[in-house]
């Protein structure tokens, strides 16, 4: 109708361009102005202004007391439902305030295609946009429902181990098509009945039922390992296959918590512990672990300090050639002297750096430290060896190899100087990516070595693939070579498997004469262990490099 209008014309003009039929209508409810979506919905023709809303609706009752009613005062808007008589359709009125003067300004749109929205609405609101799970926010609302409720039931958090590190290295697109995988087979695990969500990143949660109380413990036991086994079929990213698992947290109502934010809390808390135990574990929720992760986290706020703020250190433990007892290098350690709790040990600070993603700016803050020390070395004119520090596969597999390398350019060191270290179940775990990072290290002239070597689950044609310089033996198996013949075996072939691949062996927490001298039996050169020396400050390191250095 657009009939002459009381409303500014830049809102005018905006409004002739929406979807949704628009119009101003007074309080005896004649219609002042229309937009043109409004005149097709409701049938109003341009030759008549002016004209009352109900002379073109087929139920205009319900409209007319919309109309009547409407105090534009109210926060929310009202609505009516009507026919248009020019087509018989079903449309929805929703009523806002109108200008000063006016009524209220109406909103008219087919009631199907509003049906249709509200529910897209709805599906957005509570459901995940890559898998179509529940987000959390509603598996949160059910759960509070449920427990409220009563009975027997338990929430199952589990994480995909392996998510961070496939989203980070081939991408998001890969890493949401993992989780629609992780999804599909969650859903195929259980009940069609049973609550499914993604809560984020590669977490999920399963709320399940269990009706016998006294089943509970083994009902829930055969429902995770069914979980668990679901994921011994590989999966493709990226074109290439991959053995993904899940750790799996548990906790379960009444026995743990008695609302559904506290259930949730409880196996989140559990997953947690299940991590730390390593890929593919499960945990049942225990109330000790409240105490535990306050503790985490008090360690994660002081850590993060203590990096800023210098607490940490480095000390060093050189590794030494059994023939004629020659150091050959040195092994950077982390120290935390706190301020309140004094020196704490690593076995207690790493495993929380690894956890809350501080695992990779330690390690940043490790290697600038080392090259510092190697500078000041080479400034006393002492003759600088090599030192290894421990890194994370993270910190190499998903930041700049030149940002980890930027502080030998700074102290004008060169690459040979440094070690990088890294554990080998976690390059095991990683082993899709990590050759290519790996042999970008090797071509900057840094060399690897792989730790805790034996613990892990790698073979001649995995370490083929790994341009490495090192094997470190594992500790354990030392500590073991005299009294178990398996210790000794594995040794053993570990040195032969270095042999064959012309790499360096080092013996790492050799203590005695006799394991030393069985180890140089078998065919190990470097040895290190308290048999030679402790970890050491810099300070007292270079008084033993001083004797190897020139006069």
């Amino acid at each position: 109708m657009n009939a002459v209008s009381t409303i500014p014309s830049l809102h005018e003009r905006l409004l002739q361009h929406v979807g949704d039929g628009a119009a101003i209508v007074d309080a005896s409810g004649v219609i002042r102005w229309s937009n043109r979506a409004f005149d097709d919905l409701v049938g109003v023709s341009s030759e008549a202004p002016n004209v009352s809303l109900s002379k073109w609706l087929v139920n205009p009752t319900a409209v007319e007391a919309l109309l009547a009613e409407y105090d534009g005062a109210k926060d929310r808007p009202r609505s009516a439902v009507a026919k248009a008589i020019s087509t018989e359709t079903d449309l929805l009125f929703l009523a806002y305030p109108g200008l000063p003067g006016e009524s209220c300004m109406l909103i008219v749109r087919p009631f199907q295609d509003a049906v249709s929205s509200f529910d897209r609405t709805i599906s957005f609101a509570t459901r995940d946009g890559v898998t179509q799970l529940l987000n959390r926010e509603a598996f949160e609302e059910i759960l509070s429902t449920s427990v409220a409720a009563g009975g027997n039931m338990l929430v199952v958090c589990a994480s995909v181990d392996q998510f961070s590190t496939i989203n980070d290295v081939y991408g998001h697109a890969e890493g949401d098509s993992l989780l629609r995988v992780v999804a599909r087979r969650l859903r195929d695990c259980v009940d069609p009945k049973a609550v499914i969500s993604r809560l984020y990143g590669g977490r999920f949660a399963l709320l399940l039922s269990v009706e016998d109380e006294s089943q509970l413990q083994h009902a829930s036991a055969n429902k995770v390992s069914k979980l668990h086994h679901a994921f011994t079929i590989p999966v493709t990213v990226a074109g290439g296959e991959h053995t993904i698992s899940l750790s799996i947290g548990i906790a379960i109502a009444p026995r743990d918590a008695n609302t559904g934010p506290e259930l949730l809390s409880a196996a989140e808390t559990a997953i947690r512990a299940a991590s730390n135990d390593g890929s593919g574990k499960t945990s049942w929720f225990q109330p000790k672990m409240l105490s535990e992760r306050r503790r985490a986290l008090e360690i994660e706020s002081d850590l993060r300090r203590a990096i800023v703020n210098n607490e940490l250190m480095l000390h060093y433990q050189p590794k030494v050639r059994r023939i004629d007892n020659t150091i050959v290098g040195f092994e950077a350690l982390v120290r935390w002297n706190h301020p309140t709790k004094g020196f704490m040990s690593p076995a207690e600070f790493i495993p929380v750096a690894e956890q809350c993603d501080l695992i990779a700016d330690l390690g940043t803050w490790v290697v600038r430290e080392t090259c510092r020390q190697l500078a000041q070395w080479r400034s006393d004119g002492l003759n600088i060896l090599p030192v290894a520090v421990n890194v994370s596969p993270n910190q190499i597999l998903t930041r700049s190899i030149d940002g980890l390398l930027a502080p030998l350019a700074e102290f004008g060191l060169p690459p040979n100087c440094i070690e990088i270290e890294i554990t080998e179940s976690a390059m095991m775990d990683r082993l899709t990516a990590a050759p290519a990072v790996i042999a970008s290290l090797r071509r900057a002239g840094v060399q690897i070595s792989i730790d805790d070597f034996g613990t892990g689950h790698s073979s001649l044609s995995n370490l083929r693939r790994l341009p490495i310089h090192t094997l470190k033996i594992d500790r354990s198996f030392v500590e073991d070579i005299e009294e178990s013949r398996e210790a000794h075996d594995i040794v053993a072939t570990i040195i032969a498997m270095a042999n064959t691949l012309s790499l360096e062996i080092v013996a790492e927490g050799v203590e005695t004469e006799s394991q030393a001298n069985m180890l140089q039996l078998l065919g190990a050169e470097i040895m290190q262990g308290y048999l030679f020396a402790r970890p050491m400050p810099g300070a007292k390191a270079g008084q033993l490099l001083s004797a190897t250095s020139p006069d």
